[in-house]
């Protein structure tokens, strides 16, 4: 006899939540934090992961200031090339803290995350056992 234990439903609530506080701080980022638009430096790949690349970008801060910063979203297959013009938001405080400015790394994670834990939820508990 094989035991069947039901997937917890608690699993797709943490990926709701997960997802949707991702978006309430991306939200908050946005009024916070400064828009600019930033130039890609270089690609560079992550220490734990070569695949994974990020760009470095130089800008000019909310005081004129120039400012670089290494953004942390990284991808496998980059989105941009050296010399590339790219919008960014960073912290007024610390400007080496910056992030991809757009719909896709904003909202488009979060909301993708929330949506795939409700989406679970939907699918009769009886279809989720492991065996």
């Amino acid at each position: 006899m094989k035991l069947k234990i039901a997937f917890p439903a608690i699993v797709f609530y943490i990926f709701i939540c997960f997802g949707l506080i991702y978006l309430a701080h991306n939200i908050v980022l946005q009024f916070r934090w400064n828009k600019t638009m930033g130039i890609v430096l270089e690609l560079k790949s992550k220490a734990d992961e070569k695949r994974q690349l990020y760009p470095v970008v130089a800008f000019t801060n909310h005081l004129g200031e120039p400012s670089t910063a290494a953004i942390r979203q990284s991808s496998n297959q980059p989105f941009y090339k050296k010399g590339d013009e790219i919008p960014i938001i960073y912290n007024p405080e610390d400007s080496t803290d910056a992030r991809i400015n757009t719909f896709g790394w904003n909202y488009g994670f979060p909301i993708f995350f929330a949506l795939l834990g409700f989406v679970a939820l939907l699918i009769p508990s009886h279809l989720w056992h492991i065996s």
